[in-house]
């Protein structure tokens, strides 16, 4: 598993992931409605791509090459983002992730990560 930056070309992937995450994973503790909202949000790659520009942004890809979490903070210090694909879960993906967020917030000073996680993400 490789994390690096993310590119505006990851837009689809990280789409998917987004989509897959929200409907498969979050279907435990949510409505349907609620995961069709949420998973709409998706629905524009451009616009999403867009707010990922923000902030430091990372995605980890298998070693074929399939975008299988993404990650972002946002300058001061919110987790916006982090989502992981469900046939990656529970295989340390996403702490992978959030500990390169971490560090790079503590070399660029950020005193405190914040973030609204949503009900199944708050053990994490």
């Amino acid at each position: 598993m490789t994390v690096r930056g993310f590119h505006s070309y990851d837009a689809a992937a990280v789409a998917r992931v987004f989509r897959e995450a929200v409907l498969i994973t979050g279907a435990a503790a949510y409505t349907p409605e609620q995961l069709r909202v949420w998973a709409n949000a998706a629905d524009d790659e451009a616009a999403l791509a867009q707010r990922l520009t923000h902030g430091t942004t990372l995605v980890a890809e298998d070693n074929d090459g399939i975008v299988a979490a993404f990650g972002q903070r946002e300058p001061a210090g919110h987790i916006a983002y982090l989502y992981c694909a469900p046939r990656f879960g529970r295989q340390g993906v996403a702490s992978r992730i959030f500990r390169r967020l971490e560090s790079t917030a503590m070399t660029e000073g950020v005193p405190r990560l914040t973030s609204d996680a949503s009900h199944g993400a708050r053990p994490f």
